[in-house]
């Protein structure tokens, strides 16, 4: 099932060498039609161009089925972050249907069985993100890919 579709802020992989698509999750469980349609709303509201100051110094593990409509038993590690547009996202987004991320978080990495994640702490850093929508319904987040 995976999480459906969804808008993301996406910054550089490399930055925190995930195996995945680095992002901060706006929403998710999401239709394709309403996510095109928050994915221009923001774009227009707000441009695509953001920055995440990541909170490095505390990893944060996160249970399976983290969200409202998540059945998908995957754990996940990573780091919590501050933006200042937060606020602005999810004024627009509770226009929506879909699971906002209330608290803006990035995964680092997943897997189904949660002893296998190795949380590391780094430095704090900005990071620079780029609005996207994207297709995140496989069960792989390998696999997960960006539509716009």
């Amino acid at each position: 099932m995976g999480y459906k579709y969804g808008i993301w802020l996406v910054y550089n992989q490399e930055l925190l060498a995930t195996k995945h698509i680095g992002h901060f999750t706006i929403s998710c469980f999401m239709e394709y039609l309403d996510a095109v349609n928050l994915y221009d709303e923001l774009k227009n509201a707000y441009g695509i161009h953001s920055q995440i100051e990541l909170i490095g110094n505390n990893p944060i593990f996160f249970p399976s089925n983290y969200y409202i409509h998540d059945n998908n038993n995957l754990y996940s590690w990573g780091y919590y972050g501050i933006s200042n547009m937060w606020d602005k996202y999810k004024k627009i987004t509770d226009k929506y249907t879909c699971d906002f991320s209330h608290k803006p978080h990035t995964s680092i990495e997943y897997s189904k069985n949660k002893e296998l994640l190795n949380l590391i702490i780094r430095d704090d850093i900005n990071l620079a993100c780029t609005l996207h929508l994207v297709n995140i319904n496989d069960n792989d987040p390998y696999n997960w890919n960006i539509l716009l």
